[in-house]
């Protein structure tokens, strides 16, 4: 057998085993993350291959391995040599597992350049896409109203712990699903038709949910109309906003009547059921105060929203702090809890939240400025993939700005499974972009 017939095979492989693992990260979410697997979490050990397919980017680089549009080994190069700076500076005797959870977010990077390479491996006709399409009414449907036991029961065995999906997997999961279906669904009446039908049946699903995930959603819808405007002809709209508002007010009654699902936030307890209408769920999440709520006292930043408050707080201390001990250029480093977050109060219920909900400020808190930099450069970085090769920057802001603006209230940056979808919507995008531009019908 030839040699590059092997090696094909072998890419091959791989690629159904990681878009086959894609698949489980949106559907099941934390759960599937947990599975257990010789006493390390499924999650973890994601972590662990991609800080070595990290680390072999940088040394065995090739045009072959990443093509030469996303030839950014650079970055993954810079990232390992501040890592390890910064962890010489706090001379620690011990690798341990934290260490890695911690910079979790600087091995995740990584999926931008494998999903990037594996998806040339499957066919443009391939199942998976066509389940792409589905996943959103599955998600749908076992959240709110069913999940077989059996699962539940795999899940409760298998996994560290079963969760229904967090709010800001709910807006990535739906945005990289309708992302694929902006090069895959080749009739624009039905693409509206499919995407504006999602969006509102997850609306008042993901406000009862997250109010920062609310917003991501809110912001792709902007952007989602904005993108598509010349295809929203007088009659098709019309439809369309019948469909949108039909859609939303039975979706309201579907979550104000369901009691299997809860609120993201810790600090907020549900009541009851809900008054069975949009305006109570509205009111129920209490979404619009916080953007009124908002003022200044002794030189902090202060909300009448406890939610938004205790992000707020949080923060503002986590700035201070750095500024203080000195530590804004290289952050506290990796091997400790951030002691913004070595407060009781602040860890939930469980005792087990660290995360300072906001993926910016994490950044900045365990690299300094010298890293929340490197990041900004990396987004940069893929700005200029797409300005190279004559790409619509819209596709991209129609990913990056609504699931940004998710993390940057919520602590899904921070997690393996959101990254995985983020990454991976952006260089799919990337590939249908350069190699099927000439056949979608929304360029």
């Amino acid at each position: 057998m030839p040699e590059n017939l092997l090696v094909y095979r072998f890419f091959r492989y791989c690629s159904l085993l990681f878009f086959n693992l894609l698949t489980g990260v949106l559907l099941f979410g934390r759960s599937f993350t947990g599975i257990l697997i010789f006493n390390f979490r499924l999650g973890e050990i994601i972590i662990g291959v991609l800080f070595c397919i990290l680390i072999f980017l940088v040394f065995k680089h090739h045009k072959n391995i990443i093509w030469k549009e996303v030839n950014l080994t650079f970055l993954p190069l810079f990232f390992l040599i501040i890592f390890f700076v910064i962890s010489i500076l706090f001379d620690i005797s011990e690798i341990s597992i934290y260490i890695f959870k911690a910079s979790s977010f600087i091995w995740v990077t990584t999926i931008f350049f494998i999903s990037f390479f594996l998806i040339k491996f499957i066919p443009h006709k391939s199942w998976i896409f066509i389940i792409y399409l589905t996943i959103p009414l599955i998600i749908y449907y076992l959240n709110l109203f069913y999940f077989p036991l059996f699962l539940k029961d795999f899940f409760s065995k298998y996994s560290d712990k079963f969760d229904y999906l967090k709010g800001s997997d709910l807006v990535a999961s739906l945005i990289f699903c309708i992302n694929v279906a902006i090069f895959k669904l080749k009739s624009k009446k039905l693409f509206l038709f499919y995407s504006l039908f999602l969006i509102s049946l997850y609306f008042p699903f993901v406000l009862f949910k997250s109010k920062g995930a609310f917003l991501g959603l809110f912001l792709y819808l902007i952007l989602f109309l904005f993108n598509f405007k010349k295809y929203f002809k007088l009659k098709i709209s019309l439809v369309l906003l019948s469909v949108f508002i039909v859609n939303i007010y039975i979706s309201s009654w579907l979550v104000s009547n369901t009691q299997n699902i809860t609120s993201d936030t810790e600090e907020f307890n549900i009541g009851g059921k809900l008054n069975n209408n949009v305006t109570a769920v509205i009111n129920q999440k209490d979404t619009i105060s916080i953007f009124d709520s908002i003022y200044l006292q002794n030189k902090r930043i202060y909300s009448l929203d406890n939610n938004a408050n205790w992000r707020l707080q949080i923060w503002q201390d986590v700035v201070f702090d750095l500024l203080e001990k000195n530590k804004f250029i290289f952050g506290y480093g990796f091997y400790n809890i951030i002691p913004a977050m070595d407060v009781p109060e602040r860890q939930g219920q469980d005792g087990t939240n660290e995360n300072v909900h906001n993926f910016l400020i994490n950044i900045l808190a365990r690299g300094g400025l010298i890293l929340a930099v490197l990041y900004m450069l990396f987004l940069y970085k893929i700005f200029e993939i797409f300005y190279k090769n004559k790409l619509a920057i819209s596709y991209l802001l129609l990913i990056l700005i609504p699931l940004l603006a998710v993390s940057f209230f919520d602590s899904s940056m921070e997690s393996v499974r959101f990254p995985i979808i983020f990454y991976s919507s952006i260089s799919i995008s990337i590939y249908f972009l350069i190699n099927n531009s000439t056949k979608n019908n929304y360029n």
